[in-house]
């Protein structure tokens, strides 16, 4: 709906991808660093998971070797069965997301499927990706249809999802608060003027409110 569910910061470099999500909500929060090829693939992850107040987070280390994901917590380190060339995703991390979209352009098809790794849990599942052009793409992962829209170099700038009545918007650079506040958009007492809330859907079905 109108709620801000979550807000995420991404830095991509041509082998490295870094974001920090962060849901009030939830009072939670995830920083990551990944190592990227050039083929999409993501070799390791180093993630620090935060809860409430905690300053320190809990540190972990994925690191893909062949068809098994070797992960590493504080004083354990398990290996868990996976695919070549599976990504590390946690969700609803749309940095991630968006590595293993360009993932699937670098496999090459009109519709791919990408093993992603999900970090809660250890279990890989499958992300299917048809594109659409070459501004458009239709996901599925776990039976939700998400539609994509993708800018220049395949970045992902929205996206939507129907059936839970979810949309994400980017913003670049400076634009991008750290912390979203819902603004008064009302007109004052002695205003000439009326003011509404209107939602614009543009052709591709993402919605501009």
């Amino acid at each position: 709906g109108s709620d801000t569910l979550a807000t995420e910061r991404v830095t991509r470099a041509a082998d490295r991808l870094d974001g920090e999500f962060s849901s009030p909500a939830r009072g939670a929060r995830v920083r990551y660093a990944a190592t990227l090829n050039a083929d999409g693939t993501v070799p390791r992850v180093e993630m620090w998971a935060y809860q409430g107040g905690d300053t320190t987070g809990t540190r972990a280390v994925m690191q893909l070797q062949g068809d098994s994901m070797k992960v590493e917590v504080p004083g354990r380190t398990m290996a868990f069965a996976t695919k070549a060339g599976a990504v590390p995703y946690f969700n609803p991390s749309m940095g991630l997301l968006e590595q293993a979209i360009l993932r699937a352009r670098t496999i090459g098809g009109q519709t791919v499927e990408v093993p992603l790794f999900a970090s809660e849990g250890g279990a890989t599942v499958a992300l299917s990706v048809t594109f659409v052009g070459s501004d458009s793409a239709h996901l599925s992962l776990g039976g939700v249809a998400m539609n994509i829209a993708l800018g220049v170099g395949g970045r992902v700038t929205g996206m939507s999802v129907p059936s839970q009545n979810v949309r994400v918007v980017r913003v670049e650079g400076a634009r991008a608060a750290p912390a979203v506040v819902k603004t008064d958009y009302s007109a004052p007492a002695d205003a000439p003027y009326a003011a509404e809330e209107v939602t614009i859907t543009t052709p591709k079905g993402l919605k501009l409110t």
